[in-house]
């Protein structure tokens, strides 16, 4: 009940709350049971989850901008997609390519909130992430035939550069633009700057991209220095941090990339 309190908003769980007490109140176990039993299942629901979301979202944003209607362009869906090196490059580029094809981003490095992004600012986990989906190309030939890609340990540095090579000439090559005979664009995609960039092979020149980004994603932090220093600042002022970190939250201070860039961490989301 508490968790349908807080995903459903008040007045949805006011309106919940009168139905079962008038439930109780006329006898009817048949009624509660039925309904306990839909909101099980849809605890476990995916579609569930996402038309919840999506309610919520609307709603509130409808309010705040004193409008009415739909708010999304078409319901949720979802597809099933092997776990197969192939068809698991197609879906990750086709996603990465969705805020150059919304005319958000001109290089799809530059959204934030995507695998690609993180991969490219340096975090370890979406960069594991295309070493698993690139698979076997990502390995030296040497070493590739007892490479295991679909683990989830640390990668040498050098797999995973390869890794962001091969990834980034896929999105080149997926992310050209469509056109009619007429010249009128069907699908909009990668200027051709941005696509050579992508689709030319240059480790040197990713390098020093690679740490350009990892720059500008550590000053969206609020503060920069020694692990020491920062960790210190956090134990004696834990009462900025909200939630569960306040008092679970180990450590104050994070690695500006893994490993640490030249010994310096960061300090971010004060909010939780």
């Amino acid at each position: 009940m508490a968790r349908l309190d807080r995903a459903l908003g008040e007045e949805f769980a006011k309106l919940m709350h009168r139905n079962l007490d008038f439930w109780r109140t006329t006898k009817n176990e048949a009624a509660i049971e039925e309904w306990g039993q839909r909101q099980v299942a849809r605890m476990f629901s995916l579609s569930e989850f996402m038309k919840a979301v999506q309610m919520r979202f609307s709603r509130w944003y409808n309010l705040r901008n004193n409008r009415r209607g739909t708010l999304w362009e078409r319901r949720y869906t979802s597809v099933i997609v092997e776990e197969e090196e192939r068809a698991l490059r197609t879906m990750a580029a086709y996603i990465d390519l969705n805020p150059v094809r919304a005319g958000m981003v001109a290089d799809p490095a530059d959204y934030r909130w995507s695998g690609y992004g993180e991969a490219m600012a340096g975090k370890a986990r979406s960069r594991r992430g295309l070493v698993r989906i690139i698979g076997q190309m990502a390995w030296p030939r040497e070493t590739a035939a007892g490479a295991k890609p679909w683990g989830d340990e640390a990668f040498p540095a050098k797999v995973e550069t390869r890794a962001l090579v091969f990834y980034r000439a896929i999105l080149g090559r997926q992310g050209a633009e469509r056109r009619r005979e007429d010249g009128t664009v069907v699908r909009r995609g990668l200027n051709e700057k941005v696509r050579a960039k992508l689709t030319t092979p240059n480790e040197r020149r990713l390098a020093s991209e690679v740490l350009m980004r990892r720059v500008a994603h550590f000053t969206r932090g609020v503060m920069l220095g020694s692990r020491a220093m920062i960790d210190e600042w956090f134990e004696a002022n834990r009462q900025v941090v909200q939630g569960r970190s306040r008092l679970e939250r180990k450590r104050g201070s994070q690695p500006l990339g893994k490993p640490a860039l030249r010994g310096l961490y960061t300090f971010r989301d004060p909010q939780g």
